[in-house]
């Protein structure tokens, strides 16, 4: 089954081209010059977004943040004539999978929405659920579940930094290694950007009377501790 894409942008000449050649790739594009058009179509129901962020009737900015409010998990990628970082930055830190500035290669676009694509598993063994005593991050699902049983949905940039510091468990991992691997050497995320996310996940350990706890290694990064086995 082709995935479907929906594809917002207003310039008449590259919404032709982005969505005949996405066509033409093998996938099944819907093409909207507006916040307006592309609303009557049922968002639920798209494996990928490209978002323009200058679109007449509004900023993509905004539509993005409203997908994403109902449908944390909804695969975005920015596109943008500006090469503003605040822009850049503001895309990124509401869940967008990625941002790409105009003019780009229609191969690069192909490229980056290739890296969206889930991988797909077949080794079973490979789907990780690790347990905390009574807390329980399921990577599966991208769920935290605390110990009265209340779930906690995460974006896969969460599910995936949250799953690198318990994967290293005990060992000081630099922001400077999640910004790489998470972000991109082309991306400037402030050290704020990175502790909201360990905010979020501060919220889930505080719940686990101590057994667990993300510290805080001042100027270098953080460390996930589980008790008696660090």
């Amino acid at each position: 089954m082709r995935k479907k894409i929906l594809l917002v942008e207003d310039e008449q000449n590259l919404g032709k081209t982005l969505s005949e050649y996405l066509n033409e790739q093998g996938y099944e594009c819907h093409w909207a010059n507006d916040i307006r058009t592309a609303k009557s179509f049922d968002l639920h129901t798209f494996d990928f977004i490209i978002l323009d962020i200058g679109l007449p009737d509004g900023s993509g900015l905004d539509l993005g943040r409203e997908i994403l409010n109902f449908d944390i998990n909804k695969k975005i990628l920015f596109l943008s004539a500006q090469n503003s970082p605040d822009i850049k930055l503001e895309g990124l830190e509401m869940g967008a999978a990625d941002y790409m500035t105009k003019p780009f290669r229609l191969k690069e676009l192909i490229l980056r929405i290739n890296k969206l694509e889930p991988v797909q598993v077949n080794d079973t063994s490979q789907v990780k659920v690790f347990n905390f005593g009574k807390l329980t991050f399921d990577t599966a699902s991208f769920e935290l579940i605390d110990k009265n049983d209340e779930k906690t949905a995460l974006s896969k940039k969460e599910k995936d930094i949250l799953e690198h510091l318990i994967i290293k468990r005990g060992q000081v991992v630099p922001r400077d290694e999640l910004i790489e691997l998470f972000w991109g050497k082309d991306s400037f995320p402030s050290n704020r950007t990175v502790d909201n996310y360990i905010v979020k996940f501060r919220k889930w350990t505080d719940t686990s009377e101590g057994e667990i706890e993300i510290q805080n290694i001042r100027g270098v990064g953080y460390k996930f501790l589980e008790k008696g086995k660090n």
